[in-house]
């Protein structure tokens, strides 16, 4: 290659060489990071086009041959990187919603009306090149091969002519590499050899002996000066061209004579016809070759003229065969004059196409010039004119056959046209026939002797066998180096293609409730999310449908904290509604969860609403595609699907498939301790550095390729290599089979955990019986995923064995709730408020939690605990009794109470609340990174203004029956929360918006205050530097008002603009029914930008396009009194 890296010869150290390498490498990267998954990359497309034009080549023996691509291989191998082009869809909803029918019409599957339900979750892999193309499932995509991610890295390194000569200077070595772009200097050179070439051939009159010792006598003499590659290909094309202007020759010596004759005779009109003719017929040939050649015909075309005869070649052999080669002067002249001109015309064309487009000036000056030559020819005498005529015939014959060639070679390069190697040659071949019988030569027919039919046979064979050759050097090299691979990227970059299929990981969620436990194990922060619904059962309960919706848009942003997370709202059954009714639920939908959920949701262009129709019945139209496309497109532009990754990962990766197969015979391959992970990462991809190994487990837990949780000190020992083998584990778990499958040896054991969610050893090794080598290490998985947890003999005193609670299992409590906990006067209530969230599984993971940290060897029979789905009570010791009890009080308001009686009063509570706090906090902290939540009592002043007029009895009734209906939220005073630690001193000091609560911590450092009065209302301090969520409400609520006003322009929608908001997401907000659209632009702000100050807020209001001083005066003056 030009500005090729000669490492071994090079005047540089060895430390400055590696140096290079790294920089070229870096800039390689650079601009692979701006290529998109589409492959729309014009700078790659600009320095790759020369390779359509026939100053460089993609011919695979030249680029074996490259050493510094060799290099750039070995290089991108070791330190290359891509955009990672994989992303996770996770498909979540109600049962029997259809989403396991949307995936595989998805996925270009029929629709099966059979489909049984999902159980647990289904994984599946496919990989995306097209919105509009089948989504392929594939075990192993393209974009998991490191020869293919590398070849990537070579191919989009080949804008490295530049890249290099920056680098490294023009001194560089360069050596007839047709793969780089040839300086004049080159071109000046190769015109000057092609000159002496046509002058010695036209001159000797070479071709009477014979097509095939002319085209390798010349490949012979190009050899001298040139790879022997490129000169078999230059001496296969020089040869093509001569016969075919060695035509234009014969003729001309026809016609001579008859062209000077006189006009009266007729002569010279009849001549002109014929020589008309004679041109277009040969323009289309001189085109048509041209195009072979630069399709890779040739070969073809070249054995069909070596098994035909030249016109003279029966004469020269018969009658001057022993005379050897005679100069003819006359055709010396005229190759002179024809070779000027094909000189001529190539300089022309490449004058016409600098830089690979035309120039329309010059090409206006080439038309000039050729028309003031034409001119001239025609005014000249008459015995001169077959001189002009051979001049721009070779000017012409040049441009047609480049032109034609740069056609053929951009059909099969930048425009997609393919061919296999066989059909190539058979369409050269017939092509061949028909030009060698346009041009008067004749079929060969060899004598019966051996020698002729030997001879013959060489002749004929030699193209394919010198091809034949050049494969099998290709083939011998391909596992070290794929330039067939780096050459097809080469060919999809020109094409503007992907040069990097896009993978998807597609996770199908069971919508039954008994999984829900084991969802939040699997939902990342990144990732793009489809809920499903019944539309046809949402019309008719609109209410409950939107309720669902909410939980399961809830359950995801309590994971999804990248801002490219999204979520598609999809509505199955379509056809089975009206379009009244579809409007009017999407309408409905909109004003509902829009306002919430903006930052999430993706809207559908079609109406603009949050809400995909489609019915997986039908055939595919265009709601499909519709789909389709936005789940393409919100991935490809997702910014962590753009992050660059190490490609040598995928060494790693490589081994983690084949412990896969070996885990069909041996499970225990699934699961691998972290020391094995790091010996395997070293041995396979050289990552030795801790942080490295944490950054590629990352990133293919990411992808959804294996499971490591490095937030937990005993996860993060352990990496399961297939997601779907933990799904399966706890779909075993979870699933009871019925009566009938059950074996009768462990019925008993199947009812108790059936009616009580605890499960013994025994009947656990027979549910894992296919791995029972492995139920010591899956029971120490579950229970870290805090799913199981071993319980005491005195919950399960019928066996004497090992019992484990799982809590999923557990059945809800339907006795009487007085029953269950008799209210008492000394009892401490505080909640665990979790908004719109359904904490069950918090309650879960935190009843595990409480079991395996309970004291239980002091429980006697009278004290044990209770457990149930929906609430527990725990003793610890003879010290306290409490309660965690789940409450619905709105589908706004989830709680989680916790109610502690004390029995000695000098044994506080609080540690036993900051040990339950600390519990939720690492269980969100882990499973529910963005869940947020308080921690408090409730507010008394609120319970007061609530509960004036109404008995005791009344309040203690409503208080132990809470749960059971649905009531107005109450007001949960923030003691502590995800974001605030528990307090340290007394007493803690709660606000209930101008009012304050002061609660005394005995036992605790006091303040000095009065502990447990209740103050006069005062307002609450701020400065600049406080966040704007904590403002005063009053205040906060008196900006909204002012800024939510519609008669001025300086309102809520200047203020959009002012925080970037597009037109979309204004009308949105512009909603009639959207009643305070401030809110909702501050709140989504504070919760994006994560710490938005007052001192931020003041600064946007006083823009130039907003100045609202009276907002900003407001806030001052509160600021100030305070």
């Amino acid at each position: 290659m030009g500005n090729s890296i000669e490492i071994a010869k090079s005047p540089w150290t060895p430390i400055e060489q590696q140096t290079i390498v790294q920089t070229i490498v870096r800039t390689m990267t650079m601009n692979i990071t701006k290529l998109s998954s589409t492959g729309r990359n014009s700078d790659s497309v600009e320095a790759l086009a020369p390779i359509s034009d026939f100053s460089r080549s993609l011919h695979l023996t030249e680029l074996l041959k490259d050493k510094s691509l060799r290099e750039a291989y070995a290089a991108a191998q070791a330190d290359g990187q891509l955009p990672t082009n994989r992303a996770r869809v996770l498909i979540l909803g109600e049962p029997r919603a259809g989403k396991t029918s949307l995936l595989n019409r998805l996925m270009g599957r029929e629709f099966d009306i059979r489909e049984q339900p999902t159980e647990g979750i289904e994984t599946r892999m496919c990989h995306v090149t097209n919105v509009d193309k089948q989504w392929n499932e594939s075990e192993g995509a393209k974009a998991d091969d490191i020869q293919q991610c590398a070849s990537v890295v070579t191919a989009l390194g080949e804008m490295s002519s530049a890249i290099k000569a920056t680098t490294l200077g023009s001194d560089t070595s360069r050596k007839n590499d047709p793969t780089q772009t040839h300086t004049l200097p080159d071109l000046m050179k190769i015109g000057l050899q092609l000159f002496c070439l046509f002058v010695v051939v036209f001159g000797l009159c070479l071709l009477k002996y014979g097509y095939t010792a002319f085209v390798w006598c010349t490949f012979g003499a190009l050899t001298l000066m040139h790879n022997y590659n490129f000169a078999y290909r230059l001496a296969t094309y020089i040869s093509l061209f001569c016969v075919l202007f060695d035509t234009k020759i014969r003729r001309d010596i026809l016609i001579e004579a008859p062209s000077c004759q006189e006009r009266e005779d007729g002569f010279e009109n009849r001549t002109i016809w014929s020589t008309l003719q004679s041109m277009v017929l040969d323009a289309i040939n001189s085109i048509m070759l041209g195009v072979a050649n630069g399709f890779g015909c040739r070969t073809g075309v070249a054995v069909a003229f070596s098994a035909s005869l030249h016109p003279e070649e029966i004469k020269a052999t018969r009658e001057a065969a022993a005379e050897g080669p005679v100069i003819s002067w006359d055709m010396l002249v005229l190759s002179v004059i024809s070779s000027a001109g094909i000189l001529l015309g190539i300089g022309c064309y490449s004058f016409c196409t600098f830089n690979d487009r035309w120039h329309k000036y010059r090409t206006a000056t080439c038309c000039g010039l050729l028309a003031w030559l034409l001119a001239l020819s025609l005014k000249g005498d008459c015995r001169n004119r077959r001189y002009w005529f051979l001049f721009l015939n070779g000017i012409m014959m040049s441009i047609q056959e480049t032109w034609g060639m740069i056609v053929g070679r951009r059909a099969s390069h930048k425009y997609g046209v393919r061919a296999s190697y066989v059909s190539k040659k058979i369409v050269g071949f017939i092509f061949g026939l028909y030009l060698s019988y346009i041009l008067g030569w004749t079929m060969r027919i060899p004598n019966s002797s051996l020698p002729s039919v030997t001879l013959y046979l060489l002749s004929i064979m030699a193209h394919p066998l010198f091809d034949l050759h050049n494969t099998y050097k290709v083939w011998r090299e391909k596992s070290t180096f794929p330039v067939k691979l780096i050459r097809e990227q080469m060919k999809t970059v020109l094409q503007r293609q992907p040069v990097l299929k896009t993978k998807l990981s597609l996770w199908d969620f069971a919508g039954d409730t008994l999984y829900h436990c084991t969802h939040h194990v699997f939902m990342p922060d990144r990732a793009l999310y489809v809920i499903v619904f019944n539309l046809h059962a949402a019309v008719s309960d609109e209410d409950g449908q939107l309720q669902k919706l909410l939980f399961w848009l809830h359950s995801v942003c309590a994971h999804a904290c990248h801002p490219d997370a999204v979520i598609i709202i999809v509505g199955t059954h379509k056809a089975s509604v009206s379009d009244v009714k579809k409007l009017r639920f999407t309408e409905e939908l909109h004003r509902r969860i829009t306002p919430h959920f903006c930052h999430r949701l993706v809207l559908n262009p079609l109406d603009d609403k949050p809400l995909f129709l489609v019915d997986n019945s039908q055939p595919v139209h265009e709601d499909f595609q519709q789909l389709r496309a936005q789940i393409f497109r919100r991935v490809e532009s997702a910014e962590y699907a753009q992050e660059r990754y190490p490609i040598k990962y995928l060494l790693f990766y490589r081994q983690i498939q084949n412990r896969r197969k070996l885990a069909e015979t041996d499970c225990a391959a699934y699961v691998m301790t972290l020391d094995q992970i790091s010996d395997l990462a070293r041995d396979t991809c050289d990552v030795t550095n801790e942080d490295d190994l944490k950054s590629m487990l990352r990133f293919f837990g990411e992808a959804g390729e294996l499971i490591h949780k490095d937030d937990d000190d005993i996860l993060r020992q352990h990496v399961v290599l297939d997601p779907q083998f933990l799904v399966d584990v706890m779909k075993k778990l979870l699933r009871i089979p019925r009566g009938s499958k059950r074996s009768h040896r462990f019925a008993v054991d199947w009812k108790d955990y059936e009616s009580s969610g605890i499960i013994t050893e025994g009947l656990m090794q027979h549910i894992y019986s296919d791995m029972s080598h492995l139920v010591p290490l899956l029971t120490k998985l579950l229970q870290a995923y805090d799913l199981m947890c071993q319980v005491a003999f005195v919950l399960n005193p019928k066996y004497p064995q090992k019992s484990f609670l799982v809590p999923a299992m557990l059945p809800p409590y339907r006795g009487e709730s007085v029953n269950f906990w008799k209210p008492q006067s000394k009892e401490e209530v505080f909640y665990f408020d979790f908004g719109s969230f359904n904490p069950s599984t918090v309650y879960y993971r935190l009843l595990t939690r409480c079991l395996t940290h309970a004291i239980l060897d002091k429980f006697d029979s009278n004290s044990k605990p209770l457990i149930f789905a929906d609430r527990c009570r725990f003793h610890i010791g003879t010290s306290f009794i409490f309660k965690l009890q789940l409450e619905r009080r709105s589908s706004q308001q989830m709680l989680l109470s916790v109610t502690v009686l004390a029995f000695e009063q000098q044994n506080p509570v609080w540690n036993l609340l900051k040990f339950l706090l600390n519990v939720v906090k690492s269980i969100t902290a882990r499973d529910y990174p963005q869940l947020c939540f308080s921690f408090g009592p409730r507010c008394p002043y609120c319970v007061h203004e609530a509960n004036l007029g109404r008995s005791i009895d009344d309040i203690l009734k409503d208080t132990c029956e809470n749960n059971i209906r649905e009531e107005a939220n109450i007001h949960v005073l923030k003691m502590a929360g995800n974001d605030q630690p528990f307090p340290t001193m007394s007493p803690a000091v709660m606000l209930c918006g101008q009012k304050r609560y002061e609660l005394v911590l005995s036992g605790y450092k006091s303040l000095d205050a009065d502990c447990g009065s209740c103050h006069l209302p005062q307002r609450v301090a701020f400065t600049t530097k406080t966040p704007i969520t904590r403002l005063p409400p009053d205040l906060f609520h008196k900006v909204c008002l002012l800024l939510n006003d519609t008669h001025g322009i300086r309102n809520w929608k200047a203020l959009a603009g002012e925080l970037g908001k597009d037109v979309e997401s204004v009308a949105v907000l512009d909603s009639q029914r959207i009643t305070n659209p401030t809110e909702c632009l501050l709140r989504e702000w504070a919760m994006i930008d994560g710490h938005v100050t007052v001192s931020d807020l003041l600064e946007v209001l006083g823009r130039p396009l907003l100045q609202r001083m009276d907002v900003i005066q407001e806030i001052r003056a509160q600021m100030a009194q305070e």
